[in-house]
């Protein structure tokens, strides 16, 4: 339907670079089971230090792309994320809060 998630990425950056907002973009971190390293996951953006985001430009989101944002909340320890999809006519997006921090 339209462009590949990195270019919506690119955007996203150059706006929050305007805005005077700070991010890191591509986040790495490790990730640990029973304390030993399994793997890592890398999400797009992390925005002052409190916000997670992941881009998706894909026609519809489904079950996977909303546990890959809720492990992303476990992995990185954030409380809020926003799962934002440019692939549909129109933007869409879920906020996600970590299941962790309210329990």
């Amino acid at each position: 339907l339209g462009f590949p998630e990195k270019v919506y990425q690119r955007a996203l950056a150059i706006e929050l670079r305007k805005a005077g907002i700070n991010f890191v973009l591509e986040k790495a971190q490790d990730v640990f089971y029973d304390n030993e390293w399994v793997g890592t996951r890398r999400v797009d953006f992390i925005i002052e230090n409190i916000l997670l985001v992941e881009i998706k430009a894909i026609s519809e989101m489904a079950s996977k792309e909303y546990n890959q944002i809720q492990n992303y909340l476990e992995a990185f320890n954030m409380e809020v994320g926003l799962l934002i999809n440019f692939g549909c006519p129109s933007l869409k997006f879920n906020r996600f809060v970590n299941k962790l921090f309210h329990q």
